[in-house]
């Protein structure tokens, strides 16, 4: 991927988990005693299911768990 697809990437990723999070709250579907504890919890869930397990399986997760270390991300 460019750097343009990756931006590009991350900002449709990160939009999409935003709008369905604000529509949610917006909907009164968040309950109104939760604070950042919890829409913490919800948002890396939410982010948590947009991983593609099988995707990063074998070398590629182990290139993945390299580069992460390798830059200090």
């Amino acid at each position: 991927m460019t750097k343009t697809e990756q931006a590009r990437f991350v900002r449709e990723l990160t939009g999409s988990v935003l709008a369905d999070t604000l529509h949610d709250i917006r909907a009164n579907r968040i309950p109104s005693e939760w604070d950042g504890a919890e829409l913490r919890q919800l948002l890396a869930d939410r982010f948590d299911r947009a991983v593609y397990r099988r995707i990063l399986a074998g070398t590629r997760r182990r290139h993945y768990n390299a580069a992460i270390l390798t830059n200090d991300l």
